[in-house]
């Protein structure tokens, strides 16, 4: 498991170097014809998570956390998945695209979409391209339906990804597929491999074929003709295999044929794998080894804390000198990911010397299991404002009426302030008003203008026409707000918002629509910028627009 995310690494190095990667953007779905009649059984009760597939076991007395939130989310799901039609499918889609929480959008989509794919995977993945095809961070989505498909018709799926002109896109979904463990089955990946640019197959190359010596693959890449990224990503491939049959071979190979500006990035990466296998002894060399602000300790340290978190912050505490104060932080979250109540239990019993701010990747990991405890648990430790308000996001996206109990139960104004926001987001799913009016309920007088503008800047990704007829009622509206409205509104319906824009009375609000309004036309749309630009009562704004469309 390990390996294949390594590999997914030294692809992205890749990608990153050569520039290849997706642009971002909300989308907006068109409808797209989805069969109603079922090709294949949809099977959906088989992918459900089992009650057990997460527990945190907890010695006797100590805390029990089982993940029951996070569990009936998804099994809600896939009960309503399993009962759903593809036009219904298809709506509940849409909305979850704009859900404002990546993780919770990206888990549920994938449940959807696969119930989706089994009554038309093609329909499917071509929604799933509608929603998220301009959004880098949304891969995993893509991936997964283009799996759904390719379980059905792997020859229709590599010809539809053949017909994608976005070619960044284009390679990702080829990437995902050789990932993808049921392509040996279903496909010859040499078939794959050379649908992909030469500095992605290099490097696909040794995903697909592995057996040869990491000696060999070492030497391969260090005397060969590669770019400086395909060399790194060959280096990195092979040492982590080394890694695991001969470390200590592996490190002196780095020392001996590397220049030293090299060394602590390869050591690292075999120094923690090592740890995996023989922590003590991994330590000891990278203890002999460190020459700098404590990484390859570091290292170390953070494979023991997933295999024994005591041990890891005992080994700390020896080297504490060494190192950075901040890698206590990845010590407490790569203990908290196996044993949470013992990283709790550890931080109240003996954790005094620990700095606050370095518990927010413990308290993710605490948080997925039990995000209202987790919440009434930083709160009680005083944990800093950053940390209490990402608690009160997850605890809001996983479970509301938890967050609302929460929220009459707290003393901590801070905690407060993080769940009423979120809440009244949350809210927005019922429309503006409602949400807003909820929000004014809970806050002070002299924070309610603020505080709407900053809600309904979050309701103008769901729906800008709407929210344009809201921020004009505003006693002082926002002159920003108004501007991104003007953008997010011409994004989807550019006839819609230029008739807004011109609705508005002249003035500073009326200038920045017509700057947000701009700022979303294609080189093909500016037949119309001379009239708009005569619409901009300042003149100072006029010119700083007037160059801005200059430059492109």
């Amino acid at each position: 498991m390990r390996f294949s995310h390594l590999v997914w690494g030294v692809i992205s190095i890749l990608a990153f170097a050569t520039g290849v990667y997706w642009g971002t953007g909300p989308q907006v779905a068109s409808p797209v014809n989805i069969m109603t009649e079922p090709q294949v059984p949809g099977p959906v009760a088989n992918a459900v998570l089992r009650p057990d597939a997460n527990r945190v076991l907890a010695e006797p007395g100590t805390r029990s956390l089982e993940p029951q939130s996070q569990f009936d989310i998804y099994w809600q799901a896939y009960q309503e998945a399993a009962s759903m039609s593809a036009d219904a499918l298809q709506a509940k889609l849409s909305e979850l695209s704009f859900h404002p929480e990546r993780h919770y959008r990206d888990g549920l989509s994938k449940v959807y979409f696969s119930r989706l794919a089994s009554f038309n995977a093609a329909g499917a993945f071509e929604l799933a391209l509608q929603l998220y095809g301009k959004q880098r961070t949304a891969h995993p989505i893509l991936a997964s339906v283009a799996h759904e498909w390719m379980l059905q018709a792997p020859q229709a799926l590599l010809a539809r990804i053949d017909d994608i002109t976005d070619k960044p896109l284009q390679n990702r979904l080829l990437i995902s597929i050789l990932e993808d463990p049921a392509t040996e089955a279903l496909l010859d990946s040499q078939q794959i491999l050379a649908r992909l640019p030469l500095q992605y197959r290099r490097a696909m190359e040794l995903r697909v074929s592995q057996d040869d010596e990491p000696a060999q693959t070492f030497e391969r890449f260090l005397t060969g003709d590669f770019t400086v990224n395909e060399r790194e990503a060959g280096l990195m491939t092979a040492l982590y295999q080394w890694s695991e049959s001969d470390p200590n071979a592996a490190v002196d190979k780095v020392l001996t044929s590397l220049p030293q500006a090299q060394h602590r990035k390869f050591l690292s990466l075999i120094l923690r794998e090592w740890a995996f296998q023989s922590p003590m002894e991994a330590l000891q060399r990278a203890v002999t080894l460190e020459r700098g602000n404590g990484v390859l300790i570091s290292a170390v340290l953070g494979s023991m804390a997933e295999q024994d978190g005591r041990a890891a912050m005992q080994q700390y505490l020896s080297y504490k000198d060494r190192l950075p104060s901040s890698s206590v932080q990845e010590l407490l979250g790569s203990w908290a990911m196996h044993d949470v109540s013992g990283a709790l239990a550890y931080v109240e019993q003996e954790g005094g010397w620990i700095n606050r701010k370095h518990m927010s990747t413990m308290m993710m990991w605490y948080a997925q299991q039990q995000p209202a405890e987790a919440l009434q648990w930083a709160e009680e430790q005083q944990l800093p404002p950053s940390i209490m308000q990402n608690l009160a996001q997850q605890l809001v996206s996983v479970s509301l009426p938890q967050a609302e109990a929460m929220l009459e139960q707290s003393g901590s104004q801070q905690v407060r302030d993080s769940l009423i926001e979120h809440i009244a987001e949350t809210k927005l799913e019922m429309g503006f008003e409602q949400a807003s009016t909820w929000l004014q309920a809970r806050i002070p007088v002299e924070q309610a203008q603020e505080r709407k503008a900053n809600l309904l800047n979050k309701f103008a990704y769901r729906n800008p026409a709407q929210a344009a007829e809201y921020v004009t009622q505003f006693e002082k509206p926002d002159a920003r707000l108004v501007s991104r409205i003007a953008g997010l509104w011409a994004e989807r319906d550019l006839p819609a918002a230029r008739g807004w824009v011109m609705s508005l009375p002249p003035g500073d609000v009326k200038d920045r629509a017509i700057g947000g309004y701009l700022s979303e036309l294609t080189a093909g749309q500016l037949d119309d910028v001379p009239l708009l630009l005569e619409q901009v009562s300042n003149q100072s704004y006029r010119q700083r627009l007037q160059k801005r469309i200059n430059k492109g």
